[in-house]
């Protein structure tokens, strides 16, 4: 790194004077004169100075802000700053910096802030995050919108607030959408598409309860970004990198635009809107001892009030967007829904229907190779045990063979076409 310096400038009024340009420019100035000048440029320093300390407590307009440190842009991209300008229009939009930042003026201000703090913008993000977690939170209560994200580049992670974990390192370099009909997969910026790539996608995940998953780990289902209602607000969590290291593009700088838009329009919501559900619960199968989460996402005139029910009865305490089910035995097996309600209507709703298996298969014995002559019948033959009783798919050069659904495979009068690999794939679910 190399530092250079190539003068000084002083401006007074609209001239401005620069100590490279000393030979363009010769000044005669009597010694009384001389001091009378130096005075008033000192005051007007002063001047300048105590102007500062004010300006420090950065000013904030009504609408969307943008907040991150003053330690640098993040990642050295301007990919935010360009979804801002995309969303809200070129100067719609205030661009602040954790440590100037007046919190009371900033929460009385907007109702819509994205606070960045990935690369090195980590630790001033969990320091403004601490120290003002309370009002934050008072502000999301009362109706404000929040998109905290971070991708730090340092630290161990940090709290969100609202119940949210940061959990960092936890890279994630393929990505999926965990709920494809959500607004942000679907405009209005497109393509969006429902699977990105990145080195890397993301440099942390979030969880907490409550929490709904919208785009998680490809390989290991951990959440990248998610939602949660918190009183009359919302707020968006995310560990995700700036869209500069994701692809394909423009889908994923559409994305990044699209979750503004949509944090945008959740401040707008009319409020005569019945709740909808945005999002459904999934069917899943698992096998005893598993965990198992089901989440909605919903739209409404606030307040929501949610309730889960288990085959068709209440379940007590079952309130939030996502619930977990924890070390799941055959008595959890059955029809899941959630009914959504506010002032206006009530929803319920698909049916989610969870299965749980006892045990996996167990291939007890395997086929055996066989070597015969065209003409020639062969048989292979599978045993497997497994609750419920497993299944059979029968392939033929890793290519599925239609009707062998059976554990014994019967191939007759076979010829050279026949010859290759087979296999089998067992399954109890």
């Amino acid at each position: 790194m190399s530092l250079s310096c190539y003068g000084f400038r002083v401006r007074v009024g609209s001239v401005e004077f620069t100590a490279q340009d000393r030979h363009l420019l010769r000044l005669q100035i009597p010694l009384g004169a001389m001091k009378l000048f130096g005075i008033a440029v000192s005051l007007g320093l002063a001047f300048l100075w105590l102007a500062s300390l004010s300006l420090r407590a950065q000013s904030v307009l009504p609408g969307p802000t943008y907040a991150h440190s003053l330690a640098g842009v993040p990642w050295n991209s301007s990919a935010n700053e360009a979804a801002m300008d995309r969303v809200f229009g070129v100067g719609g939009w205030q661009n602040l910096r954790f440590e100037t930042i007046d919190i009371t003026t900033l929460l009385s201000s907007s109702t819509l802030i994205f606070m960045e703090g990935s690369e090195d913008d980590a630790p001033e993000l969990e320091s403004f995050l601490n120290t003002n977690a309370a009002a934050i939170q008072d502000w999301v209560n009362a109706g404000g919108i929040l998109f905290v994200n971070a991708a730090p580049n340092e630290g161990a992670g940090m709290s969100f607030g609202f119940g949210v974990a940061l959990n960092y390192p936890d890279l994630t370099a393929d990505a999926m959408a965990a709920a494809p009909t959500h607004p942000i997969f679907n405009g209005p910026f497109t393509p969006v598409g429902t699977a990105w790539i990145g080195v890397e996608f993301a440099h942390a995940t979030v969880s907490g309860a409550g929490l709904t998953s919208l785009i998680t780990n490809s390989v290991n289902g951990r959440t990248v970004l998610g939602e949660m209602p918190y009183g009359l607000g919302q707020v968006l969590f995310g560990g995700m990198t700036t869209d500069n290291f994701q692809s394909p593009q423009p889908e994923a700088a559409n994305l990044r635009a699209n979750i503004l838009t949509y944090a945008n329009a959740l401040i707008h919501l009319p409020t005569n809107q019945p709740p909808a559900i945005i999002s459904q619960p999934l069917s899943q199968t698992v096998l005893a001892g598993a965990s198992v989460t089901l989440s909605i996402a919903v739209l409404g005139t606030r307040p929501l009030e949610l309730q889960w029910q288990f085959n068709g009865n209440n379940l007590p305490g079952a309130t939030n967007s996502s619930l977990s089910l924890i070390n799941v035995t055959t008595n959890d097996a059955g029809v899941y829904a959630v009914v959504v309600s506010n002032p206006l209507a009530s929803v319920t709703s698909q049916s989610a229907i969870l299965t749980v298996n006892v045990f996996g298969p167990i291939i007890t014995s395997q086929p055996v190779s066989e070597t015969v002559l065209a003409g020639a019948n062969a048989t292979f033959s599978v045993a497997a045990d497994g609750a419920p009783p497993p299944s059979y798919q029968w392939r033929f050069d890793s290519m599925d063979l239609p009707g062998a659904t059976k554990a014994d495979l019967f191939l007759y009068n076979v010829t050279t076409s026949q010859a290759g690999s087979y296999t089998v794939v067992v399954s109890n679910y």
